[in-house]
């Protein structure tokens, strides 16, 4: 279906009356109340049960349902302005402290920041936020319908991408519109709409959260890697590991000896706290003793305090050799990682590798990498409810 002739759906659709909107929201993306008034509310419900909340667009209540949004945005406004100003506090102290490292060349979140604090200078500027939050009672509304979960992540993404009138859009004409825009309508990876939102009322923990989530998104030299006894700089994509050489794995080889200068972990988390920042995300791999399997944990470590670091959370997974392909793990001989490992045995002088261990070897490879990409799919999955919107495009409320 042509732009133009979904333009005209959505027109026309968002032009009929309430009943007429009704009868077709089982066909839609957008959770339905309908009001003690008869009125139906579409958008996506966040909470059900003795208080009922609804996240809606604030364009669509402003026009469809106008002595409505009169009540709603009259109750919003003290917390509202409320969370505008703590919001304000969070993102000074973040900036002072962000600030003081010196590391301030091309800084994305500082620019956020900067951007953010004028902005929040007007005391009403939470209105022009494209969603609001709906809390209704018990006695205002009638019925909930609720739509599969799958589909509210379609309206995110119409919310997101300004789609006009996407919660009266038909579920297929939706897709086809999404899908004209470059979104992959199948995927299951979550849309955040913080940017959508007016602050949210937020304990300094959960802030802490949003901002270590942020942080990791944004910010290089927060990631790294600790096997046996060493904790590395996790490299970018098909980059050999920083640091990986005959001298490191000397290093190791002394630990596991007894020869252990202790956890280099605390090192680590100090010379992050001095930029600045309070994150930092350590992937673990234990490769059981037979070779049987590959465990990889990462980790969180999240700042409280001036030199009070706590775990935030972890993921893992594990991963065994034999249940991959018998060829698995071919691939990765050109990778420069796995050809420095090769080498660094070669430096230690440990003998040749043998065609039969040098498969095995890249079997363990390949168990590896699958293990850490199903851990890092279920950490980026819950940064993603998390992350500040720093590289958001500006939206209006349309």
């Amino acid at each position: 279906m042509s732009s133009i002739v979904l333009g005209i759906v959505a027109l026309l659709v968002a032009g009929q009356p309430a009943d007429a909107v009704a009868s077709i929201k089982n066909e839609t993306a957008a959770d339905a109340i309908t009001l003690r008034d008869g009125k139906v509310l579409l958008g996506e419900i966040v909470e059900a049960g003795v208080g009922t909340s609804i996240l809606v667009r604030r364009a669509w209540i402003r026009e469809n349902l106008p002595e409505w949004s009169e009540r709603w945005e009259a109750a919003e406004r003290q917390s509202a302005r409320r969370n505008q100003t703590k919001r304000k506090e969070h993102l000074t102290a973040w900036r002072r402290e962000r600030s003081a490292s010196g590391d301030r060349v091309n800084d994305a979140i500082l620019t956020w920041i900067d951007t953010e604090l004028d902005r929040l200078r007007d005391a009403d500027a939470w209105k022009s936020a494209p969603l609001m939050l709906v809390k209704l009672g018990k006695t205002e509304l009638k019925s909930i319908q609720r739509v599969p979960r799958e589909r509210s992540r379609l309206l995110r993404l119409a919310w997101t991408s300004q789609l006009p009138n996407p919660e009266t859009l038909k579920l297929t004409d939706l897709k086809d519109a999404l899908q004209g825009r470059g979104f992959d309508v199948s995927s299951k990876t979550p849309i955040a709409i913080d940017a959508l939102r007016p602050p949210q009322l937020e304990s300094d923990a959960t802030w802490n959260l949003r901002r270590a989530a942020t942080e990791l998104s944004v910010d290089s030299g927060l990631r790294f890697l600790r096997y046996q006894g060493m904790l590395l700089p996790e490299p970018a994509a098909g980059q050999p590991l920083e640091g990986m050489d005959a001298s490191t794995a000397i290093g190791t080889l002394k630990q596991l000896l007894g020869d252990d200068p202790g956890d280099p972990l605390p090192g680590k988390l100090r010379d992050v706290e001095r930029r600045g920042r309070i994150v930092a995300m350590v992937t673990r791999m234990d490769i059981a003793a037979d070779f049987a399997s590959v465990t990889v944990e990462m980790t969180m470590w999240v700042r409280q305090g001036p030199d009070r670091w706590v775990i935030a959370g972890s993921r893992a997974s594990r991963v065994q050799p034999d249940d991959l392909a018998a060829d698995a793990g071919k691939d990765l001989a050109a990778d420069p990682q796995v050809s420095g490992a090769f080498k660094i045995v070669d430096a230690l002088g440990l003998g040749n590798i043998s065609a039969e261990l040098k498969r095995r070897s890249l079997k363990m490879g390949a168990a590896t990498q699958k293990a850490i990409g199903e851990a890092r799919a279920a950490v980026e999955a819950d940064l993603a409810a998390l992350i500040l919107p720093v590289h958001a495009a500006p939206v209006n409320s349309r």
